[in-house]
């Protein structure tokens, strides 16, 4: 297969007075609805859909898929120990990744999402599993993680306060995943930190990151929205979850002071070069400058291998 084309954007181009009074109105909506109510719900339809929430796992393992074939990683399941950032709101993508070969799977997330998840969810999911290489040893991963969830290859870990857990005892792991994770991450310096000792050298990494706005309306028509705003009024109108407005260049950095060398950074959804021109202008300062490169690319992957000494 030809490797993935990044998707390129023209939204129509909405005022800038238009643009920075919307964002800012949003952001303080979504100040206001996450103070009153935790963030709960990080998939824009209920997990009580249950057709559309297994499409979406089986969605993300076909991305990861792609990326790692894409960085000419082809054989990245089979025999690993798993470690996945922000799982969402069920276990899914663990079980498809169990069932295609992977040894152990284990999600650390700072909120209770998965928790919620169906009897009716998993039953449903493992049944469309059965064909795949390691179909029975998910199903078996699943009922020990029922009844002991702590001992089987399938495992589930909160963070305590506003850390993520330190992972002492626990690996080590050699292969790393988030979808739509890192980005959620206030400093993901220290969590990078945190984690990296848990991985082997030459475990390998896939970070899909979603550097847009997150709002759905405005996402549509101005994705890098949330740039337009000093940092001061960002962090104000900030909660737990929210974008951190890192790009590309930063996470590569971050990864790299703690051993993590970028073998393939792959660009997925970017503006165009007339669309960009239109919007760099009424863009915060801090992001103004950057290159063309660096600020178009709203969505990416990131595939990194750890460093062997």
């Amino acid at each position: 297969m030809p490797p993935t084309q990044p998707q390129d954007h023209e939204p129509p181009i909405l005022p800038r007075v238009v643009c920075h009074s919307l964002g800012l109105g949003l952001l303080l909506a979504n100040k206001i609805r996450r103070t009153i109510r935790p963030y709960d719900r990080p998939r824009p339809w209920s997990s009580r859909d249950i057709d559309r929430s297994i499409a979406y796992d089986f969605d993300v393992v076909r991305n990861w898929e792609g990326g790692f074939r894409d960085a000419g990683l082809g054989d990245w399941i089979r025999g690993r120990h798993v470690l996945e950032l922000g799982p969402g709101p069920d276990l899914g993508t663990g079980l498809i990744l169990l069932a295609r070969g992977a040894a152990s799977y284990t999600a650390i997330d700072r909120f209770p999402l998965a928790t919620g998840a169906s009897d009716r969810f998993y039953e449903t999911l493992l049944t469309r599993l059965e064909g795949e290489p390691a179909a029975v040893s998910a199903a078996e991963a699943y009922q020990l993680f029922m009844s002991e969830p702590d001992r089987g290859p399938l495992r589930y870990l909160l963070a305590g306060g506003n850390r993520m857990p330190i992972l002492a005892g626990r690996g080590p792991f050699d292969l790393w995943l988030s979808q739509a994770a890192l980005e959620h991450v206030a400093d993901p310096h220290d969590l990078i930190a945190e984690l990296t000792p848990a991985f082997s050298p030459g475990a390998i990494a896939l970070h899909h990151v979603d550097a847009a706005t997150h709002t759905p309306w405005i996402r549509d028509r101005d994705p890098l929205n949330i740039l337009r705003f000093p940092e001061r009024i960002y962090r104000a109108l900030s909660f737990p979850g929210s974008p951190n407005r890192w790009r590309a260049s930063s996470y590569v950095s971050a990864l790299g002071a703690e051993g993590w060398d970028l073998v393939d950074l792959q660009p997925i959804h970017r503006l165009t070069g007339a669309a960009l021109a239109a919007v760099r202008p009424g863009l915060d300062e801090r992001f103004r400058s950057l290159p063309d490169d660096e600020l178009a690319v709203f969505s990416f992957r990131l595939i990194l291998r750890r460093g062997v000494g």
